[in-house]
Parts: structure tokens; sequence; C-alpha cells
């Protein structure tokens, strides 16, 4: 067995990826010499194979690991981090039903130890590329991104607690890098949902969060609620397992508006939340 398949299995067994996903793993041939890390990921996107994807990126976790000890960063939060790759592995196997990951254009930003796990959400160290003149929020401001990963059902208080423990954590690892803002862009926070989710709803507590600043007639509901498989032309044919599959669905097959929402949380007023 190669050193890449040997650091593969390494960390896949650190990432409690199941018995199964291991087997396949061992089994993989990789071709040659462990393909450098990229964040653009040119070499991988031409090879288009996705076991090549997950071996490499659990190899890359090799890199990953130094670059996050060298800011200190509790290994907790380093390997809930890093759990976004077994997040989108699984995620793959179950829309197309096979092993590997296809979602290395987001993994690629473990790579710039600037996005961590924190609880319930991730964070990522970013730019706003809007502006709100209302909240004082220039375009290209430093603001903190906030995103969702598969997990634990939402709660307020798993929300409120990752959202302070953020805020002390960005404090103590980047104490030079000055925000105002938590910001966030997702079909999560669309507020065409509240028509049909009921107020206790994951979604709608995630909603309730935010100062909704604008919206945008992106539909990106497909992609998350139903897979990559799926689109505008063969939505009909998706059989909805949940409620929420269903009303989106119906939504989109009477051609009723959905939209992507664009919040912010000021992070000196989490606690009006």
């Amino acid at each position: 067995m190669s050193e890449i398949i040997k650091t593969a299995i390494k960390w896949a067994k650190e990432l409690k990826f199941d018995d199964d996903w291991i087997e396949e793993i061992s089994k993989f041939e990789y071709p040659g010499e462990l393909i450098p890390y990229d964040k653009k990921n040119k070499v991988l996107k031409e090879k288009n194979d996705n076991m090549l994807n997950l071996v490499s990126y659990l190899n890359y976790c090799e890199m990953f690991e130094k670059n996050y000890n060298k800011l200190g960063v509790p290994r907790q939060i380093f390997l809930d981090t890093l759990h976004d790759i077994k997040i989108w592995s699984y995620r793959h196997k179950e829309i197309f039903e096979e092993y590997g990951v296809k979602e290395i254009v987001w993994l690629r930003h473990l790579g710039s130890t600037k996005m961590f796990t924190i609880g319930r959400l991730e964070y990522k160290l970013g730019r706003y590329l809007f502006g709100v003149r209302r909240k004082n929020l220039c375009f290209l401001s430093r603001i903190v991104e906030i995103h969702i990963p598969r997990g634990e059902k939402i709660t307020k208080e798993n929300l409120l607690f990752s959202l302070n423990e953020a805020v002390k954590f960005f404090e103590k690892f980047f104490p030079n890098y000055k925000y105002n803002y938590f910001t966030c862009g997702s079909w999560m926070l669309d507020p065409n949902l509240k028509e049909f989710l009921p107020e206790d709803s994951g979604i709608i507590i995630f909603q309730n969060m935010f100062d909704l600043v604008a919206t945008i007639p992106k539909i990106d509901h497909i992609r998350f609620v139903f897979g990559e498989k799926w689109n505008k032309n063969n939505i009909k044919d998706f059989k909805p397992q949940t409620s929420l599959q269903k009303n989106i669905r119906d939504r989109l097959l009477n051609k009723e508006k959905l939209s992507l929402g664009l919040g912010i949380i000021c992070k000196n007023n989490i606690e009006k939340i």
C-alpha cells in the first residue's frame, strides 16, 4: 500500500469515515505522486476523478494541520473544520451513488487557514461584495462570512453559542482583523420560505437571527435541497421525501418566487437577538 493511500486512510479514520469508505480508499490506485495542493484545483479538475479528489484532499490534511497548528487553533475546531471533507463526500455518494467527492471548489478554502467551524456554524474571513449604507457596511469591508454545514438540528441556543464563541475566537487568534458584521448569503435566508415553514423550523430560526438587507433572484434551493442531479428542467420528476422538498418543488413548477437572501448580524448586537 502506497504512502499516499496510508495517509488518506489515516485522515479518513480521524474524520470518522465509515468502514466501507476506508475499504474504497484502500483499493484506490493513485496515479503517481501526490498532486500538489492548488487553490484553483487545476490538475484535479482536469483529471475529473472524484476518488482522486477525495484521496488527494485527505492527504492535504497533513498540510492543513501544520497551517492551523501555526495559528494555535484548538484541535477540535481544526477537526470540525476538516469535517467538511466527510460532509461533501457523503453527500456526493447520496446523490450520485458513488464514492468520492466533487465539491473541491469549496474544499479548497481549507488551505487558506481562513475558515473555521465553531459549534454549529462555519465561518470564513472575507470581504463584503455589496454595500449597505444604512448599516455603514461598505463595499469590500472586512466581514466574517457564515456558512451552514450539514449537521445537528438548528436551534437558537446552538446558533447563539456558536456566534458568541466565534467572536471570542477571532478576538484571540486574529486580534488585528477588524470587522463589525457577520454576513450570510443563502437560500436559507429566502423570505419566501416563511410562507410555508413553521416558526419553530430550523430554517426560520436561522433566518430570524439576521437583519435581511437584500434578496437576489437566484435559485440555489435546487442544488442544496434536491442535489446536483436536478435542475429547473427535470425537477418535475423529483419525488419529494420531505415537506420542504415538496413545497419548494411546487413553487418551482408553479413559477412562484424564490430568492437568495443576504443577511447580516452586528457582532456587537448578538445579545439582542
